[in-house]
């Protein structure tokens, strides 16, 4: 037994091997000389067999910004010392540090060779299921890196499979899947994916996980896919995620004021929006084009809000009304809207084009913010008070029949 462990550890192999650690240390050590305190933890974690502490302190070091920003950093520390102590390291933990240098591998010497060396790792990962999970994961990411988008998409349909029919599976699990599958849809340009498969990898993914220095450019692109998207419309779960809300003070933060009309129904901070961030919008190939598409899609929303704004037994709208609420150039703007809004499954009704109307029955729920959740509570506190007149009038009515 003792011979087995010995072999495992690299600080009781040889004193060579020892040296090659120690070299690397050095190394780390001179290129982040401001990280010098971690670099010695690590070192005396390792020589003292303190395994999980050394893992936390890994990682803890490739998340540094300097050390994340390098061009191989990642990969040499991983190839020359960490990968080492593969046996003794937490191994969904160590197939991250393996994404995170193989990545760095994928720039340096392209997608191919960085394929080959996160699949070698491939027969000691395959019995630990989130670990190996993991592993296909980056392996769909270096083939969709390496053009292959095919054979990228069947390896991400496999673990989707697995993932579906999993039972507690450890949800860095389902974070690394989505990752890369809302990677894929942007690769395919097909946005109402890539907001779904987002919010989706958003879920699952602490903001700690993500890198401060990518969090504005995610959180941007995210809210860009979900404003382009013909089919979303919900969203008030887009502000509440904590990525979201941290965006405001980057340099893309500007978008939210878009997704702020979009999620209030209002033509005018849409327009308010357009005009005070024309210079920003040119500059974003996402949305430079697709002004025009995004007014349409406003339309339909602040449609939405007319209907919502009213009691159930007002919601009989004239062309006219929404014409003017909704800034269409005429009627037949107006129709095509209101069929539009249906074919979506937005809203339900009855449109009389006769007598110019559309009466609605039903709006597709949303999330709702405060003022929303007021407006709701003040119908309520009226159908309550309806309510108890009703029973009072039943009351003077037919006093036999009732009991006090």
């Amino acid at each position: 037994f003792w011979l087995k462990w010995c072999r495992a550890d690299p600080f009781c192999a040889s004193s060579g091997s020892m040296a090659s650690e120690t070299t690397e240390l050095q190394s780390q050590r001179g290129k982040h000389g401001d990280l010098s305190e971690l670099i010695d933890r690590m070192e005396t974690l390792a020589e003292s067999k303190l395994y999980a502490q050394l893992t936390d302190c890994i990682v803890e070091y490739v998340n540094q910004p300097s050390v994340s920003a390098s061009q191989d950093d990642i990969y040499k520390l991983f190839d020359n010392f960490v990968k080492k102590f593969a046996n003794m390291m937490n191994p969904t933990k160590f197939v991250h540090l393996l994404s995170r240098a193989t990545l760095q591998m994928a720039k340096m010497q392209g997608a191919e060779p960085a394929l080959e060396y996160a699949t070698g790792f491939t027969e000691q990962l395959k019995s630990n299921a989130p670990a190996s999970i993991l592993l296909r994961s980056l392996r769909a990411a270096l083939l969709l890196e390496a053009g292959k988008l095919q054979e990228s998409r069947d390896v991400l349909d496999s673990v989707e499979k697995e993932l579906d029919t999993a039972y507690g599976m450890d949800s860095v699990a389902y974070s690394r899947y989505y990752e890369v599958d809302r990677l894929y849809y942007k690769k395919t340009s097909d946005m109402t994916k890539f907001c779904r498969s987002s919010l989706m990898y958003l879920k699952y993914t602490p903001i700690a996980e993500i890198p401060e220095s990518e969090r504005g450019t995610t959180a941007f692109e995210i809210v860009a896919a979900a404003l382009l998207s013909e089919e979303e419309y919900n969203f008030g779960e887009l502000l509440d995620y904590e990525v979201v809300k941290a965006s405001a003070g980057s340099p893309q933060g500007w978008i939210l004021d878009l997704l702020n009309a979009f999620n209030e129904g209002r033509l005018d901070l849409f327009d308010e929006a357009i005009t005070k961030h024309a210079a920003a919008i040119q500059g974003s190939k996402e949305l430079v084009s697709s002004v025009d598409s995004l007014r349409r899609k406003m339309a339909l929303l602040a449609l939405m809000e007319l209907a919502f704004q009213k009691p159930q037994n007002e919601r009989n709208l004239s062309f006219g009304e929404i014409q003017i609420h909704c800034r269409l150039a005429d009627h037949t703007e107006v129709e095509r809207a209101v069929m539009r809004a249906m074919s979506l499954g937005l809203m339900r009704g009855k449109m009389d084009q006769v007598d110019g109307t559309f009466s609605v029955n039903w709006i597709r729920p949303r999330v709702l913010d405060k003022g929303r959740l007021e407006i709701l509570k003040s119908r309520i506190d009226q159908w309550a008070s309806g309510a108890q007149v009703l029973l009072s009038k039943l009351e003077e009515m037919t006093p036999e029949l009732l009991v006090s």
